[in-house]
């Protein structure tokens, strides 16, 4: 690893690099290699693994690609050694894990050593993060945390690529909770959350392998229905809309009412260069059912 600049902090020198990774859209194998090597000799150990956490649970941890330093003979036995595991947070959860070792069970980590490990898998955390909206370790590439669907760009990308391939051909829904703030108002922001949820997996499950979701705002989805015209995407509207019925079933309760406004759009044909004319027109007609909502805030309007 380059050596940082003078007045430059370690922790500045490491995220303008993975900065820099992140811009070109270059492999993070490197940086994380050096990550644990300065991580080693910070925490005064023998050797640092960078492991990714296997999705099947918390305590299984997969793969280890990033690895410095080494102990040979007996002593490679992790059992065998001093170890001490820090998580590295990414997103609100632990992703993976580095674990600092020392040669044998008798090494132990001074206060000092704790100190620069947990800074170290700290500065991990952050560099992940960046890692993540690339898909660097073969994960989803912008995924949203709160939904489970794909986030703006990537949906958007999704459009043009569904455009491009389908000879400009592509229905689209946008779905909206048009009183999201009253919502979190009324029965608080855990409630207007899992509504947020609730509509995103209503449309996951609706459009199933036919299309892809994404968030578009914060409470606004849109579905993707590739080649289709604007009947078959009504139908996939539709479904959805039933299964948004009021009361919103939303934590166990039967008294959250919401207002989901869904407007619809497609694209005939042609050779598309942009994705803002089909979005355009499916806010069109969103907007013209969120003029058309009943004033009661249990009843929802479904623009068509």
């Amino acid at each position: 690893m380059q050596s940082p600049q003078p007045n430059e902090s370690y922790e500045d020198h490491v995220l303008a690099r993975a900065y820099r990774t992140l811009l070109g859209n270059e492999e993070f194998d490197d940086l994380f290699r050096d990550l644990a090597e300065n991580a080693r000799k910070d925490a005064n150990c023998d050797e640092v693994v960078i492991s990714v956490i296997d999705s099947n649970g918390p305590d299984e941890v997969g793969e280890a690609p990033w690895t410095s330093g080494s102990v040979s003979g007996s002593t490679n036995d992790p059992l065998l050694r001093s170890s001490l595991p820090m998580p590295i947070v990414s997103g609100g959860r632990a992703t993976h894990v580095m674990t600092f070792y020392k040669s044998d069970r008798r090494g132990r980590f001074s206060a000092t050593d704790i100190e620069h490990a947990r800074r170290s898998s700290e500065i991990a955390g952050l560099v992940v993060s960046g890692a993540a909206l690339v898909g660097a370790f073969g994960g989803p590439a912008g995924i949203d945390d709160d939904t489970g669907v794909l986030i703006r760009r990537g949906f958007e990308d999704d459009v043009m690529a569904a455009l491009s391939a389908n000879d400009g051909r592509a229905g689209l829904f946008i779905a909206r909770v048009a009183d999201l703030e009253q919502i979190n108002n009324r029965w608080g922001r855990e409630v207007g959350d899992e509504v947020l949820r609730l509509v995103a997996r209503a449309m996951r499950d609706a459009i199933g392998t036919a299309g892809t979701v994404g968030r578009l705002r914060r409470h606004e989805f849109g579905g993707l229905l590739p080649g289709l015209d604007l009947a078959r995407t009504t139908e996939f509207a539709a479904a959805t809309r039933r299964s948004l019925s009021n009361p919103l079933p939303v934590l166990g309760r039967s008294d959250v009412y919401g207002s989901i406004v869904i407007g619809m759009a497609a694209a005939e044909g042609g050779r598309p260069n942009s994705v803002i004319p089909l979005l355009h027109a499916a806010y069109k007609t969103l907007e013209a059912g969120g003029g058309e909502r009943d004033s009661d805030p249990r009843r929802s309007a479904f623009g068509l």
